[in-house]
């Protein structure tokens, strides 16, 4: 996926394009608003659209306008006052400062529109292990036959270990993912979802610890309910 930008500033541009590029989001750069319309009505690969706007005035309102009723994704205006010295500093900074969130937003965004496109290959039910089924649609945990519900940060950290079944991530990429902010959180987020998914926790059977890698799912038992959902296994787009 692909955000597109709008901005005469280079180093708006090159901000964004190395963040972004590091969890797997394109970015395309244009200088005109014509253009940049004209790209949104060939391609629905768009994540978002950002829209570096100085000092809006009401002409490049009216564009913000156009474009929310020509595409569903979201578009951003990142504005301040170029003519003020003082804000020109201020806009440096809040680039930088808006820089980490948005940097979620589209990460968050990106990891939707893969979950959206890949649940009916994945399927809705998976049997991680004989007693263990992991229902994505309610986002709980059967575990001999008792509901488990799973936080929101718990869910999202096993659909992505699922997601990448037969590989190990690490620590690092799951709480970029996640947005995590330190390797605690992650680690007792892992120990209370192991408390959901293990027979025993203390000696893992199902998510398991690569020592010095990562995790991973335990490949042995795990069973999608849907058939298709076995192409999984070729997928070449996975997290990274």
């Amino acid at each position: 996926m692909t955000v597109f930008i709008l901005t005469n500033n280079s180093y708006c541009s090159l901000l964004f394009e190395s963040v972004l590029n590091r969890y797997g989001i394109n970015i395309k750069i244009y200088s005109n608003y014509e253009e940049l319309k004209k790209s949104i009505k060939q391609t629905n690969e768009i994540l978002a659209i950002l829209l570096d706007l100085p000092n809006p005035k009401l002409r490049e309102l009216r564009y913000w306008i156009e474009l929310l009723k020509l595409t569903p994704v979201p578009v951003l205006i990142l504005s301040s006052d170029k003519e003020d010295p003082e804000r020109i500093l201020l806009r440096q900074k809040t680039t930088l400062i808006l820089g980490q969130p948005l940097v979620h937003f589209f990460k968050n965004l990106h990891l939707n529109k893969i979950e959206d496109g890949q649940r009916n290959l994945i399927g809705d039910i998976i049997r991680l292990s004989p007693d263990v089924i992991f229902n994505l649609a309610k986002q709980c945990i059967v575990k001999s036959d008792e509901n488990l519900d799973l936080s929101s940060m718990e869910y999202k950290l096993l659909y992505i270990l699922v997601y990448n079944l037969g590989c190990t991530l690490s620590a690092d990429k799951l709480m970029d993912w996640v947005n995590l902010y330190s390797i605690s959180s992650l680690y007792v987020h892992i120990a209370n979802l192991r408390k959901k998914i293990e027979s025993d926790p203390k000696s893992p059977n199902i998510l398991l610890t690569d020592k010095g890698k990562g995790y991973t799912i335990n490949m042995n038992n795990v069973q999608f309910i849907n058939e298709s959902s076995s192409s999984l296994f070729s997928q070449q787009n996975k997290f990274e």
